[in-house]
């Protein structure tokens, strides 16, 4: 868990929960207008107006004890965390810790959604840095509640099938107290109402095993396919093609996209990026998290099909306007893992 305070020190605070708590909060209401969804957010959660009607609340017996993650861990670990080991960014984490979450509030609606999106936030999704490629995730052992939340929120599930439909039901009721099953236009954004969650049915015995084996998978299809994405690069570079035909598949997992080529006794670097800044820092849409079953490993993908950009934003490449990819590199990546998928 790549998580620090202001020294750089590893610490685990509220405020990074429940910031990745909202992310998931607002997966449960994508299907609301942008208005509506600030509106009913910062009544649950706050604003610089007011103050969150759920209060939040973590604390550890133990001390987290730092680790400076550097290269070596593995291929598929090196791959996912490299930006954790890169010049001056020589970052800490921590791993293998107990930790409780108290959330508290006199609504009990709000507390309840509050609960689903923390629920959604450990089976989906992670705290800190690389959240979406594996950092980050953690296991909910026990729970303590006061009312009832209409489903279990700690597994019981021996093996991989039956974990799969204790998610999918959670993810279902959840869905239907949002309302969600009764609207049929989805969203752009990413919501559950356009999500496809796949467990990856490979049995590991250490969490790090699973993190190197997805992450090794990820980086060999990466590769394979941006053969052609790297010569397409190279092609507009070398000749300002003001009229780009071949798309760059990879922008699909997130941008920006760096490629650095050998062009005799030099080194030439390129970006692909969009024409608006504003979106030039693209988060990928498919995260890849850790889950736990019965003492056993296994990697989860939960892949977003909301659009990768709005339509008046266009990828650029040395100028060169390119089509924007379709999104099927994602699908493309799952399916050859042949998972369980969920939903």
């Amino acid at each position: 868990m790549f998580l620090g305070g202001a020294d750089g020190e590893p610490d685990l605070r509220p405020p990074s929960i429940k910031g990745a708590m909202r992310y998931w909060w607002r997966a449960m209401h994508g299907h609301l207008t942008i208005e509506k969804l600030k509106e009913k957010e910062s009544h649950i959660f706050g604003n610089t107006e007011q103050r969150s009607k759920v209060i939040l609340r973590c604390k550890t017996s133990e001390r987290l004890r730092e680790k400076q993650f550097t290269k070596g861990a593995g291929m598929g670990i090196d791959y996912l965390f490299y930006a954790m080991d890169m010049g001056a960014n020589k970052r800490h984490y921590f791993d293998d810790i107990n930790f409780e979450v108290i959330l508290k509030s006199k609504d009990k609606g709000m507390l309840r959604e509050a609960a689903y999106a923390f629920w959604l936030l450990a089976n989906l999704g992670g705290i800190g840095s690389r959240s979406r490629r594996g950092g980050g995730s953690f296991v909910i052992t026990g729970v303590d509640v006061g009312g009832d939340l209409d489903f279990d929120f700690v597994s019981g599930a021996r093996d991989a099938d039956a974990w799969a439909k204790d998610l999918k039901k959670g993810i279902e009721i959840i869905m239907q107290s949002t309302g969600i099953h009764s609207i049929q236009n989805k969203t752009p954004f990413n919501t559950l109402q356009n999500v496809g969650v796949h467990l990856v049915n490979k049995v590991h015995h250490q969490a790090n095993s699973a993190l190197n084996y997805i992450g090794q998978a990820f980086q060999e299809f990466r590769f394979d396919k941006g053969e052609d994405d790297a010569k397409q690069v190279r092609k507009y570079m070398n000749t300002y093609d003001t009229e780009g035909k071949d798309t760059i598949q990879k922008a699909s997992f997130g941008l920006p996209i760096s490629y650095r080529f050998k062009a005799g006794q030099r080194f030439i670097n390129a970006t692909v990026e969009t024409n608006n800044k504003d979106y030039n820092r693209s988060a990928s849409s498919l995260f890849i998290s850790i889950v736990q079953i019965n003492g056993k490993y296994y990697p989860l993908l939960v892949n977003f099909k909301s659009k990768l950009l709005p339509d008046d934003v266009k990828i650029m490449v040395k100028g060169t306007t390119v089509p924007t990819p379709n999104n099927t590199i994602k699908q493309d990546f799952i399916h050859s893992l042949n998972p369980i998928q969920i939903i």
